[in-house]
């Protein structure tokens, strides 16, 4: 759709008076697929506060009318609530027009208006497609490393050098200039021999180029983002290279960076949101030290009680946490003198459960120092009594009420079927997610 017919109709389509609107923000999604709505918000610290929505039509327009008082800086457009996808765009006292592919974000946007965000993205596509070339040649030269590779190497590199500098020219007095500078990425000189020492020198520098007294940036989710990146995507890529586990001082390296300040409480808050899943264990080792080195040591203000609790919940029975205590009919856990003790979490209303169940079951059923005990989470009203009767060599325990009953409670169990690995001390040695990481454990085949 070409320019001038965006504006006759997303004229239409504007929220707020436009009597008393100074500028506007418009765009088109194409294509729009299912999506009704487009969310406008403030980025303030590390949160966002909502200001405005817009209908996305048929044809994907949208468009707001902003007042005149309305605030430079950082705003969010989330146009798919359910996935979290947004476009972070600049506001600087002008118009912002654009088109985008949802599907496509970085690589398709598109502005009309805006010196700002036209700026910002062309950078972006330019600086990533370089960064990728550069990459490749990397990747390449761990393979063969031949001296035509380390020429094109150093020759990337001053090519990405010199973007780098022109852009940051370019935006010189402009919000994006805050973002460009930041957005460096650190680069050995001369290309590595290996992944080890690529990842090792990565993890070094990621956050060396931010400036985290810049308020530009605090009011905007980049330092959040990148924080995000670091804590949790880097160190996992780190640990799985070098066969590792998620490394804790990651996380108090970040959040040195940044002074004791209301900013700060903002961003503990929201690293340690972001470790927790109660459907996964993947980054608990993180969570732990968040929450005992930092989020307890937050405000009141800083903090919400729900979320306080929840997290104290799962913290009891994640890995390395002695397994909470429990009777059965001639006995209790702490009895039990195996050397390992796997703890089934199903329910006969779990159709997976019925399924995966009793294959764990019968591969496990003969093996030496093993003791299966299988928790049915139940409503009233089940088939627990006929089902249970087929895992004669296993403890069954019938705990009623599904996700309120006691033992759910007990386990924080979120979903079934789920599984616990004790030692024989009752230590929590692992909390498989899968069938897959739990055969691998036991070492045996399950057929699927």
């Amino acid at each position: 759709m070409q320019r001038k017919s965006l504006f006759i109709i997303i004229f239409h389509l504007l929220i707020f008076t436009t009597s008393t609107a100074q500028h506007t923000i418009t765009g088109q999604i194409k294509p729009v697929e299912n999506l009704k709505t487009m969310l406008l918000y403030k980025t303030e610290g590390a949160f966002q506060y909502y200001k405005a929505s817009s209908k996305i039509d048929s044809l994907g327009l949208f468009g707001f009318a902003l007042p005149k008082e309305f605030e430079n800086g950082s705003y969010k457009l989330v146009y798919d609530t359910r996935n979290n996808n947004y476009v972070n765009i600049i506001f600087n006292n002008e118009n912002i027009s654009f088109v985008f592919d949802p599907k496509n974000l970085i690589n398709t946007i598109h502005f009309y208006d805006s010196e700002e965000n036209t700026l910002f993205f062309d950078y972006v596509r330019t600086i990533n497609k370089r960064y990728l070339e550069l990459d490749s040649i990397q990747k390449a030269y761990y393979e063969n490393p031949r001296e035509d590779l380390q020429n094109k190497y150093i020759y990337k590199r001053k090519e990405i050098d010199a973007y780098q500098n022109y852009f940051e020219k370019q935006s010189k007095g402009k919000i994006a200039n805050h973002f460009i500078k930041s957005f460096v990425k650190y680069l050995s000189k001369t290309p590595l021999n290996s992944k080890k020492e690529y990842y090792s020198l990565l993890k070094d520098n990621y956050l060396s180029s931010i400036n985290f007294q810049d308020s530009v940036l605090r009011n905007s989710s980049f330092i959040l983002d990148r924080l995000i990146e670091y804590v949790f995507d880097l160190n996992e890529i780190t640990a799985r290279k070098n066969k590792t586990k998620l490394d804790v001082k990651m996380i108090d390296k970040a959040l040195s960076k940044i002074e004791p300040s209301k900013f700060k409480d903002e961003v503990i808050y929201s690293l340690t949101s972001s470790a927790f899943d109660p459907y996964k264990s993947t980054y608990d080792i993180l969570l732990n030290h968040l929450y005992n080195k930092y989020y307890i040591k937050l405000p009141k203000e800083a903090k919400t009680e729900s979320f306080t609790k929840k997290v104290k919940a799962k913290l009891k029975v994640i890995v390395g946490k002695q397994a909470p205590m429990f009777n059965f009919e001639k006995g209790n856990l702490y009895e039990i003198q195996e050397d390992t003790t796997l703890l089934i979490f199903w329910s006969t209303t779990c159709s997976h459960c019925l399924i995966e169940a009793p294959k764990i079951y019968e591969a496990l059923k003969t093996r030496k120092n093993l003791k299966i005990i299988m928790i049915g989470l139940e409503d009233e009203y089940s088939d627990w009594e006929n089902v249970s009767v087929s895992f004669p060599k296993s403890i069954q325990i019938q705990s009623k009420g599904k996700w309120d009953s006691e033992m759910a409670k007990k386990y924080n169990v979120k979903g079934t079927p789920s599984y616990f690995i004790l030692d024989k001390n009752k230590k929590i040695i692992l909390k498989p997610e899968k069938i897959k990481e739990l055969s691998h454990f036991f070492n045996i085949k399950i057929s699927k």
